[in-house]
């Protein structure tokens, strides 16, 4: 069943704006027991949303794109708002006014409101300070913009701005992370928001019944959304070792094509990470930016906008964009630069906050991450979708034998994998070979004996004894964002990382034997497909398919009686 978009409201909101300029003249009509200004409030909701693999679901109407997986309720440390900078823009898009930054923090210790004010001033041009009658009362429209927790960059926007009418200011601005380990838009409880859609309010014709805190304007609620996706893992087995499958059988079964030979993944790797994102998310019909639609809506059909749009539009080959790799961090090409997590380490982190049913619960939250989408071509194909700039996972596997395993090599020999099997060192080989003269890897054995092929030239993967004792295996997964059910056609946003969303991952079954180390997918390849859903007792080799993973795209939600803002912790973990 589809679970559509929820809005979970946190809080009526009203945060003191204080002025940029502290020469406020008193007017006549301000109360002498309040400070002067303009009284406004607003409220914040943070969006939710709802198989192994997650489609986009947003039907026409709603206001937030929506998933077909199920609900993922976020963590006190990721909602906590400490700050809120509002922007207002006329209707299109030019700057007003904005507000300085504020700790957030409640009027009374039992009542959990807020007060906003703005110089009387600051939209003297906008709004009339008197009662206007007859033709003069028109009211005029404004965006609003909520930047919670905002960063330093766009905090002196802010002071910059006032005065200024450029666009760019803040709707057209990126932000560039430059630690990934330190991201200050992913800290605890100071995770960077802004809207999840556009707020157009009509401005009242004047301020004269919005002068204190009692009878503030009401500017509604505007919904915000991280600025940051999520990644969590689940271990299907404790130990996460696995069989390398001939086909769907159990996971309990010994492999038919390689008894006794097990895959244990020790590590896990994110790899092309973008570094830059734009504050506010923008949607287009092809994920270019030309016509794209501030705060629009994700669904099924459209792209979200990604602010190297311009250069993947050149990756037709990796030469057509030489500085691909400054946009990016752990890119594909150097795998000398990838972060490994332990699995075992991740499975000491905390849960998650699934209200799923037992089976879909176990995930631990591995890591953050910035977005990173890829447009259709300028022939409305979606190729471009490839390796090189595609975000993905990467596992780090152990080769291993159980102690009833036939299979022999000698330690700190190479060992050889031939139509994924397993067949040892070269002496193992060599044995096999004498023993099974009529079969294909006897063939691949005499071509290399006589000199004429190199190993991986007659079909062999080889593997090297890694410095720490272990013979490694690498697989690759490229993260599905949409699915689009039409293999292999690639449709839109089938392989991108949306922000706001949560990615379950778990490793489902292994059917093949992964890359050895040191070599990687090739970069200008299309994002590999998933297997079939049963490749039959004897499956044909397909170089694309390694591992089934079981992905979940979640919507963070939020439940109210968990949320905290500033330094007032209402809720519990």
């Amino acid at each position: 069943m589809k679970a559509f978009a929820n809005i979970f409201t946190l809080s009526a909101l009203a945060v003191c704006l204080t002025a940029c300029n502290d020469d406020i003249g008193t007017g006549s009509n301000l109360p002498a027991e309040e400070s002067e200004g303009i009284y406004l409030k607003f409220a914040l909701d943070l969006p939710s949303g709802s198989g192994s693999r997650s489609k986009t679901d947003t039907e026409e109407g709603e206001d937030y794109g929506s998933s077909s997986d199920g609900t993922e309720v976020s963590k006190d440390r990721e909602n906590r708002i400490s700050q809120i900078m509002l922007v207002f823009t006329d209707e299109d898009n030019n700057y007003l006014t904005s507000t300085n930054v504020t700790s957030v923090s409640p009027t009374t210790s039992t009542v959990n409101e807020y007060v906003i004010t703005i110089p009387p001033e600051r939209l003297a041009d906008y709004v009339s300070p008197e009662p206007e009658q007859g033709e003069e009362a028109q009211q005029r429209v404004a965006n609003v913009y909520a930047y919670c927790n905002p960063t330093p960059e766009l905090r002196a926007l802010a002071g910059a701005a006032e005065g200024s009418t450029e666009v760019t200011n803040f709707i057209q601005k990126a932000h560039t992370i430059t630690d990934d380990k330190n991201a200050s838009v992913w800290q605890d409880n100071n995770f960077l928001m802004s809207n999840a859609v556009k707020r157009q309010i009509d401005l009242p014709t004047s301020w004269y019944d919005n002068l204190s805190s009692s009878s503030a304007f009401d500017i509604g609620t505007i919904k915000v959304e991280r600025s940051v996706a999520r990644f969590d893992y689940k271990a299907v087995h404790d130990d996460n070792k696995y069989v390398v499958r001939d086909n769907l059988e159990s996971q309990d079964e010994e492999s038919k094509k390689n008894p006794g030979i097990y895959i244990q993944l020790t590590d896990v790797a994110l790899i092309n990470m973008s570094k830059s994102f734009y504050y506010l998310r923008r949607v287009s019909k092809n994920g270019q930016n030309t016509e794209a639609t501030i705060c629009g809506v994700e669904t099924a059909n459209n792209y979200v906008v990604d602010t190297d749009a311009a250069d993947k539009l050149k990756y037709t080959t990796a030469s057509n964009w030489p500085n691909k790799r400054d946009n990016f961090f752990y890119n594909l090409e150097k795998p000398d630069t990838w972060k490994w997590t332990s699995l075992a380490a991740i499975s000491k982190n905390e849960e998650d906050n699934t209200i799923e049913p037992e089976d879909k619960k176990g995930y631990h939250i591995w890591r953050y991450a910035i977005e990173n989408t890829i447009p259709q071509d300028n022939e409305g194909d979606d190729e471009l979708q490839k390796n090189g700039i595609t975000t993905g996972v990467v596992f780090r596997a152990k080769i291993g034998r159980e102690d009833n395993s036939d299979v022999t090599w000698t330690d700190g020999n190479d060992i050889y994998v031939f139509d994924d099997v397993l067949y040892g060192d070269w002496n193992a080989v060599r044995e096999y070979a004498k023993e099974h003269p009529n079969e294909d890897v006897a063939y691949a054995y005499e071509a290399v004996e006589s000199g004429d092929y190199e190993p991986e030239k007659a079909g062999f993967t080889i593997y090297t004894q890694n410095e720490d004792g272990n013979y490694y295996a690498y697989y690759y997964y490229w993260n599905r964002h949409h699915d689009n059910e039409k293999e292999p056609d690639m449709g839109p946003m089938e392989f991108a990382v949306v922000r706001n969303n949560v990615y379950k991952l778990s490793v489902e079954a292994i059917y093949r034997f992964g890359y050895p180390e040191g070599e990687t997918p090739d970069s200008e390849t299309p994002d590999e497909e998933e297997p079939k859903e049963d490749p039959g007792p004897d499956p044909e080799p397909d170089p694309e398919v390694f591992l089934k993973v079981n992905v979940q795209v979640l919507p963070w939600v939020v439940r109210e009686n968990e949320i905290s803002f500033g330094d007032k912790d209402t809720g519990t973990n």
